[in-house]
């Protein structure tokens, strides 16, 4: 019988044995362990799978995440059917695009799915990003231009824990300046509340969890920084980015500056779901990804 339970930092090398092929956020341990906080995710495994439980969407009942198998070129039924026996009732397994492809190889028929956009991943090839060449990135360049005109003394700096605190006071002030914007139902202040949980426990963790991040200051002001970890498929994915809300043109800056600095050997660079969020949604499609790293639900048939 599998016995689930919380994430450590102790088992980061358990879930290497199993993630690396999954071509997506599921492929970094640091997004498993902060996004555990407050168990809000639990974990087991066998000689076969590594089996996930979340509650991050329901905000209550804990459900499944497609097992991830040690071996791709195995069979991934044995380890559906653990799962399937574990759900009872429930419907739902979140699937990464590349389980989806083993299910669907190796269980023809035994599920049907369907893509849930909000959780699709944007991939982007770096060099893009960082270059910006095109009709295409002529606001961003411009932005850039602007932005950097009007604010000179901007300095980068490699994230240290010594910047902890300061980053997590500007994500209590970013999250003032949203008040008025978040509808105040009970999911937006959860969801806001896991978020906290998950970057706090990222940024105190980030040598840990094998996380690289840039903070950014303006005098003794810290206005901005982000957070990533490299993948085994030539990739960083994008954990964290948060600006001043006085500094909402940075963005375009930011992002660009930290692949520079720190990820320019990578060929892509994955930056997240927009989470049904239309004002991220158009920011994060105004860069022009080369691909999506599709997510879905995943029903039993019969």
């Amino acid at each position: 019988m599998l016995e689930f339970r919380e994430i450590t930092l102790a088992d980061r090398e358990i879930f290497a044995r199993y993630t690396g092929h999954t071509h997506s956020a599921y492929d970094s341990f640091a997004y498993w362990y902060a996004w555990g906080a407050g168990r809000n995710m639990l974990f087991a495994t066998d000689e076969r799978a590594l089996y996930l439980q979340t509650r991050y969407v329901s905000g209550e009942r804990y459900e499944f995440v497609a097992p991830l198998v040690r071996d791709p070129e195995a069979s991934v039924a044995p380890a559906l059917e653990v799962v399937r026996s574990l759900m009872g009732e429930q419907p739902v397994l979140w699937t990464p695009e590349c389980t989806k492809r083993l299910i669907e190889r190796d269980c023809p028929g035994l599920m049907e799915f369907e893509v849930e956009r909000e959780f699709a991943e944007y991939i982007y090839r770096v060099q893009d990003l960082i270059e910006l060449e095109g009709h295409e990135y002529r606001s961003k360049r411009n932005r850039i231009r602007s932005f950097t005109k009007k604010h000179p003394d901007l300095v980068y700096h490699p994230y240290t824990l010594d910047y902890l605190q300061a980053c997590l006071d500007l994500d209590r002030d970013w999250d003032r300046s949203k008040v008025m914007e978040i509808v105040e139902e009970q999911p937006e202040r959860m969801a806001r509340q896991v978020e906290r949980q998950a970057l706090e426990r990222a940024l105190g963790h980030y040598e840990e969890i094998g996380a690289k991040g840039c903070v950014i200051t303006e005098g003794e002001r810290v206005v901005g920084f982000s957070l990533g970890c490299e993948t085994p498929d030539d990739m960083v994915i994008i954990h964290f980015e948060k600006c001043h809300p006085e500094y909402r043109d940075m963005y375009a800056w930011l992002n660009r500056e930290f692949l520079v600095r720190e990820w320019s050997h990578l060929t892509y660079v994955d930056r997240e779901e927009d989470i049904g969020d239309i004002g991220l949604r158009t920011a994060k499609l105004s860069y022009r990804p080369c691909a999506f790293a599709n997510h879905y639900q995943g029903r039993f048939v019969g």
